[in-house]
Order: C-alpha cells, then structure tokens, then sequence
C-alpha cells in the first residue's frame, strides 16, 4: 500500500487514559486503507478507506472518504461507487470489471493500492459479533477524554478490520481492529487529542444498539443481538 502522508493517530484504547499531546484544533484528517495490497476484491465489497486524525493542517476537517476517488485498468478509469459504512468509515467498489485494478487518490493522482478483482454469486460474511458488555462514560476519564463507548466482545474474528455500533439502525461510530488480541474496544472516544470525524457521535447510557464487523474486503457482518449501553 502506497501512503500519501506520514500520519500520527492517537488511536483509540480500551481504557481511556491521558497523555500528552497537541489539541484537537491542530488536526487535520487524512484517509487510511483497511484493505490489504494484492487482496481480491468482488462486485458486494470494495476497498475500505477510512478517515484518521492527522498533524498535517492542509489535509483540512472534511472528511476525505467523500472525495471522487477513482479505479484504474492501466487503460481507463472511473470514479468509485462508494457505500458509506459509517461517518469517515466507506467501502469503494470498482464500477470497471478487470482483473487487476488500481485505487487512484483524486487530489494528486497518486495510486494508493493494486487489487484483483472477481464477481462473486454470495460472499461469505464474518460471523455477528458476540457482545459481553457494552458500557458509556463521560466523567473521570481524564484531562483530555471526554467520552467513551466501550464494547467487550467474545473474539475478534480474521480479517476484521472495523467494529462499528449502530443505534436505530443508523451507525453512529466505529473502531479500527489492529490487534485481534484485545477484545475491549472504544468503539467511540471524544477527547482532545484528535480530530472528530463528522457526523460521528456516541452511543450513551440507556440505548438500544447492535454492532457488527467490517472484513477488510469491505463485506459488512451480521448485526449482533441488541444490547443496552450501561454507564460505566
């Protein structure tokens, strides 16, 4: 995978802690791919881009997801079919059908990921996740935290790449998977060291919520049975 940008994320923990680190006025946001290089990609999934807090001010506070990127035969090109996931979290699908594909970021042109491309009659989705908890803090959570919604789930599964938690049927926010190991997850964290994706907003104390995984081929997974979010 081809970066554009040296990024720094104060990515999101399982517990809250503060540290040090510069305001979120000093952000920016900057997309980041879920998906890997040389992965086979179908007409159901596409590429995950996602959108992450970085140093660099020129990148701006929109959402850069929502930009007209674009795939490339080597030959021709055209601009995405993009399925929103979750705010600053979408899936690019390839409206070109060739075997080899390349992701083209509009601004510069720059080609950020090679994939293969198949057609699929039904692709096989990830397992609904299986939650033991799911809790929502907005004090004592330090100096630069503001609020939490944290999940603990049963397992990760292979190829996750998101967990993303949905109130009445709309997402509300969602977590990157980097390590499968850690199993509670800040599905959504406010605090001043990074830049609040648009639209992005927790889910507090006395909702109703489902979740489900994100596979790094851009296919989204069952819902989870509806748990209750509990103050912390």
């Amino acid at each position: 995978m081809r970066a554009l940008w040296i990024i720094a994320v104060c990515a999101p923990a399982a517990v809250a802690t503060a540290g040090p680190c510069k305001y979120h006025h000093d952000w920016s946001l900057a997309p980041e791919l879920f998906t890997p290089a040389g992965a086979t990609i179908d007409q159901l999934g596409g590429v995950v881009v996602a959108a992450v807090s970085t140093l660099d001010k020129t990148r701006g506070s929109d959402d850069p997801t929502q930009q007209d990127w674009w795939f490339s035969d080597g030959h021709t090109h055209a601009v995405v079919a993009r399925t929103v996931i979750a705010p600053g979290l979408t899936v690019h699908r390839p409206k070109l059908e060739a075997n080899d594909l390349a992701l083209v970021y509009p601004t510069d042109q720059t080609t950020m990921l090679d994939v293969h491309f198949r057609h699929v009659d039904k692709p096989t989705p990830l397992a609904a996740p299986h939650v033991k908890a799911l809790t929502y803090a907005d004090h004592g959570l330090g100096i630069m935290v503001r609020a939490v919604t944290n999940v603990t789930v049963e397992s990760v599964p292979a190829h996750a790449v998101a967990l993303v938690i949905y109130v009445g049927g709309t997402a509300r926010s969602w977590v990157q998977i980097t390590d499968p190991s850690t199993l509670e997850l800040a599905v959504f964290i406010a605090d001043d060291c990074t830049m609040r994706i648009p639209g992005m907003s927790a889910a507090k104390t006395g909702e109703l919520a489902t979740l489900a995984w994100l596979d790094d081929t851009g296919h989204v997974s069952a819902h989870s049975a509806a748990v209750k979010v509990r103050a912390h």
